[in-house]
């Protein structure tokens, strides 16, 4: 049961990626204030981008460690991760007038990016794909 999940969250990497990318990139735009509201477990927002972006980073390590036809370099999918959250970010302050840009988002969109880093070296150092 194991190694058919494995298979299945492995052919799908990419497609997993791109959805989390989406994800992420509606929820920054969109008004979601109401739905923030309604969560019982208070986080700040800025646990909240350090974990969104941990998740988005370790999404792209893992798609792109196991492509077979794109191979980019872990630290170049890191920086393309950091650099969607800051354009994101420059989205925010310039398409919306109910979100702001705001460089600590991108301190900890980055900070999520680099342990999720570290983690996925970790990983890889100590098994094998």
């Amino acid at each position: 049961m194991l190694k058919a999940i494995k298979t299945l969250l492995k052919d799908n990497a990419l497609v997993i990626a791109l959805l989390c990318t989406v994800t992420i990139l509606v929820g920054s735009l969109a008004s979601i204030n109401t739905l923030v509201a309604t969560i019982p477990v208070k986080l700040s927002d800025k646990s909240l981008h350090a974990m969104a972006y941990f998740l988005l980073a370790l999404c792209w390590f893992f798609a792109m460690h196991n492509s077979r036809r794109i191979r980019v370099s872990l630290p170049v999918v890191a920086f393309s991760v950091i650099a969607f959250g800051m354009i994101v970010e420059a989205l925010q302050g310039g398409l919306t007038s109910y979100r702001e840009a705001d460089v600590y988002d991108i301190l900890a969109n980055s900070i999520g990016v680099f342990l999720a880093y570290l983690l996925f070296k970790l990983v890889l150092k100590n098994k094998q794909y």
